[in-house]
């Protein structure tokens, strides 16, 4: 009888050993997936604060055209980084090479290069690119460039806008949707921005009369 009762309670104490050491492995268990995943929420918080900064490589296509409207026009495609073209927000087109295909007669030195944008009887039109500054010159006037110019192994880089704008024979433009830059290159280029200097006055007194 005494036997049989010192087998109850060795029963009664193993049975309660072991749901105490299963409560200890839940809880354990618990405690080990609350660290899960608070180590996962705080990863994903950190991943959100930092991958929208994160700026993935992103290209775009040039699609240049040259003659156009003839029957040499020609059309080339080609792909740059968005980053190398890109300089405060705004988009750079290699003028070097529209230079080349327009065939301007191009002069200068370190500091600036003259291009010929047009040759006539009258006058010729002239493009002047300051590389230490932030502006051209125009025949005579000055016109600013906010971000300046790049000038990148051999190749002279000005805002998509300002070619666009200034140098008529030549389209520059970009479709957003495609990230393509269209160029279009004519056959005939002047400059947009003509010499501004004001005539001379002359005194009407001063011309000797006519006999």
């Amino acid at each position: 009888m005494k036997e049989n009762v010192k087998t109850t309670k060795a029963k009664k104490k193993n049975k309660n050993k072991k749901n105490k050491i299963f409560a200890l492995i839940c809880v354990l268990g618990a405690l080990l997936l609350w660290l899960i995943f608070l180590v996962g929420y705080s990863a994903f918080v950190a991943l959100s604060i930092f991958i929208p900064s994160i700026e993935l490589p992103v290209n775009y296509t040039v699609a240049i055209t040259t003659n156009v409207g003839t029957r040499d026009e020609k059309k080339e495609k080609y792909t740059v980084s968005k980053k190398d073209i890109t300089i405060g927000g705004e988009l750079y087109v290699n003028f070097t090479e529209i230079a080349d295909r327009c065939e301007f007669p191009v002069s200068g030195d370190t500091t600036r290069l003259r291009y010929t944008i047009s040759e006539n009887e009258s006058k010729n039109d002239y493009l002047t690119v300051f590389l230490s500054q932030n502006r051209a010159q125009l025949n005579g006037n000055y016109v600013n460039i906010p971000h300046g110019v790049k000038y990148i192994e051999g190749s002279l880089y000005l805002p998509l806008s300002f070619v666009d704008r200034y140098i008529s024979g030549v389209e520059a433009s970009f479709d957003e949707k495609e990230k393509t830059i269209n160029i279009s290159v004519g056959t005939m280029f002047f400059l947009m921005l003509q010499d501004n200097t004001a005539p001379e006055k002359v005194d009407i007194s001063s011309i000797p009369e006519q006999e």
